[in-house]
């Protein structure tokens, strides 16, 4: 028995699927990881303080804890459900000036 041209390009075809839908699964595993990982820090540091005096964490708090990207963080709280996102406004102007952090 021959391997012909069309047995190959089957292989090639079924690999390809293959290939895909690991990384399908291997993206959307890493955004579960990312918002379980800031679920997990945000609900801690409530525990920890429930009523926070210094505010709540912003952005550049959580890249240093957590170690995730700037553009990760919001990703990963609009994914959760238990993320609270609340706007730090500028006294002068009451424009939003960041994205503050809470567990709910």
């Amino acid at each position: 028995m021959s391997i012909t041209r069309s047995d190959w390009a089957d292989l090639a075809s079924v690999m390809t699927a293959a290939v895909a839908a690991v990384a399908f699964f291997g993206y959307h595993w890493g955004l579960a990881r990312k918002r379980r990982q800031l679920e997990a820090y945000l609900k801690s540091e409530q525990e920890r303080d429930p009523n926070p005096t210094k505010g709540q964490p912003d952005i550049v708090h959580l890249i240093a804890q957590l170690g995730l990207t700037q553009d990760e963080i919001p990703q990963a709280s609009f994914r959760g459900k238990h993320i609270l996102r609340i706007p730090a406004r500028d006294q002068a102007t009451h424009r939003a000036v960041d994205i503050l952090f809470r567990y709910k």
